[in-house]
């Protein structure tokens, strides 16, 4: 059973010549039911399109049903109401024909099902889309001796402006000029695009802008000569997909003191200049704090990368190694088990001495909950090796302050169980607690002085060691029991932390999603490998 789709479209809403919807749906009616016979037909039609672009909400979807086999004739007034554009309408006539879709345009009386209509159709296509080209270069070359003669061309009134229309003058908006001098004078100053509009954000927003400041607004207005006064025309176009493009200068068309002003030349040369820079400069996205650290034992290559935000460069990452399954790890869990070691290993250097054993090593070593599930150290004593002498000159402090401490444990309990028992009314016990008081103090300030010493004379001679006491008592972290990573990332700039892994430590390598060893920076060109098991 046959059904047609009748297609009516008029380039304006007001447009009341022959060619308008009434006339053109009488027609296509009476055509379909007196000369076609067809009975079952629907009109699809778009007002105020353009022929240049299929782009219209009807046509599209007629396309769409008729596809589905809904239709088996497509009529129209005119060839030209389809497009003027003969790629456009050969796509969709070839697309009818594979269809089985029978076209037929009333006006140039033919149809498609015989030779001759269908090289008429392609001879006419051809005429349309000249006229379409010459309207278009009449057009232009009107709107172009406009702007020369600075005339208004019906351009959008750029921000900051207003239009009288009776007078055809421009003037300046003094509101929306502050904003325009606020963002050029500080994107002068070298202040990002994005900055600005976050400060821009911030504020109340003007009635021309709908939601908030968007960069790529800024962008143009720091581009738009207009605000020099200059009156620009033809700077850019659009292509038939809607793609923005910026035009030859050839082409532009530009009228010097056509307005005032609301930005200097001078200003706006520097800040075209500074913007040609930024957007020339190569911007490399700042990696994680692992990222050069982290190797694959297997296949020996750096883990791969991603940041939880591209753009925030101290955003946490996730490590992976492509071609091994279930070895993903993240700032957090290599982070933690990094700087508990460190921590372990800075303390171990001042208990160490030549009787202590691998295994008394491996304990100091691997202590804390970072380390559960870890066997041992492969190479205990060749790392003792590399220790010794390094803590082991601490060993008499050592010793030192655990006697004075348990000297001034003994004096305080003493002064505690004489205030108890009330003892102290007594010359004798008031001149004793005297004493107890003042040895207590005495030995407070040796203890004080000598951890004030060991301080200074625990730091290792190894290169990595001191980098590590350094930066562990500058972050109060050296008298931690254990050491929270994620605190540490909050309060230690994200470069300190960077620099410091990078400083200590030459490799970290992983397998099977677990830390396997440690390459330690032990001195100029020298490097201590630190195994687990």
């Amino acid at each position: 059973m046959s059904k047609a789709a009748l297609y009516v479209r008029v380039s304006t809403v007001m447009q009341l010549d022959k060619e308008s919807r009434g006339v053109q749906k009488n027609d296509l009616i009476r055509y379909c039911e007196d000369i076609l016979g067809i009975m079952d037909y629907e009109i699809f039609e778009d007002a105020g399109f353009s022929a240049g672009s299929t782009d219209r909400p009807d046509y599209q979807e007629m396309l769409r049903r008729i596809r589905t086999g809904e239709f088996t004739h497509l009529l129209v007034w005119k060839i030209d109401r389809v497009s003027r554009n003969i790629i456009d309408f050969t796509e969709m006539y070839q697309e009818l024909q594979t269809l089985n879709v029978t076209f037929i345009s009333l006006a140039e009386q033919f149809d498609t099902s015989s030779i001759v209509g269908q090289a008429l159709l392609k001879m006419i296509l051809i005429f349309a889309e000249l006229e379409r080209h010459n309207a278009a270069e009449r057009s232009k070359a009107v709107l172009l001796s406009k702007a020369e003669a600075g005339e208004y061309t019906g351009f959008h009134i750029p921000f900051g402006y207003r239009r009288n229309p009776k007078t055809k003058e421009y003037s300046v908006e003094e509101p929306e000029a502050n904003i325009l001098r606020t963002i050029f004078d500080m994107f002068d100053q070298g202040i990002t695009i994005y900055t600005i509009a976050k400060h821009l954000n911030s504020l109340p927003l003007s009635k021309r802008i709908k939601n908030k400041w968007e960069m790529t607004t800024i962008e143009r207005m720091l581009t738009n000569i207009s605000y020099t006064g200059a009156l620009r025309y033809n700077y850019r176009s659009y292509t038939s997909k809607k793609e923005r493009v910026i035009n030859d200068e050839k082409d532009l068309v530009l009228v010097e003191n056509d307005h005032p002003a609301i930005i200097s030349s001078e200003l706006f040369e520097r800040c075209q200049q500074r913007y040609t820079e930024r957007k020339n400069m190569v911007y490399h996205v700042r990696k994680p704090l692992f990222a050069d650290l982290l190797t694959c034992t297997t296949h020996k290559i750096p883990l791969s990368w991603e940041k939880e935000n591209a753009r925030k460069f101290s955003s946490p990452a996730t490590y992976w190694c492509p071609h091994c399954p279930k070895n993903n790890f993240t700032d957090e869990e290599v982070g933690s088990f990094i700087m508990n070691y460190l921590l372990n290993l800075l303390r171990a250097c001042g208990q160490i001495s030549p009787s202590t054993s691998p295994l008394a090593l491996k304990r100091m070593l691997l202590r804390g909950k970072d380390f559960d599930g870890m066997a041992a150290l492969t190479n205990a004593e060749e790392i003792k090796r590399s220790l010794l002498g390094s803590g082991s000159a601490n060993g008499d402090i050592q010793d030192k302050q655990r006697k004075l401490r348990f000297e001034m444990q003994m004096k305080e309990r003493e002064l505690e169980r004489m205030a108890s028992s009330g003892t102290d009314n007594s010359d004798i016990s008031g001149d004793r607690m005297e004493l107890l008081k003042e040895a207590i103090k005495k030995l407070s300030a040796e203890l004080q002085h000598l951890e004030n010493s060991n301080g200074i004379q625990s730091v290792p001679q190894v290169d990595y060691l001191k980098t590590c006491y350094d930066f562990y008592f500058q972050h109060n972290l050296y008298h931690l029991s254990d050491i929270d990573f994620s605190d540490c990332v909050k309060n230690i700039p994200f470069y300190d932390l960077k620099h410091f892994f990078h400083d200590v430590i030459k490799k970290i390598y992983v397998e099977s999603g677990k830390i396997k060893a440690i390459e330690f920076r032990i001195e100029q060109e020298k490097y201590k490998i630190h195994t687990f098991s």
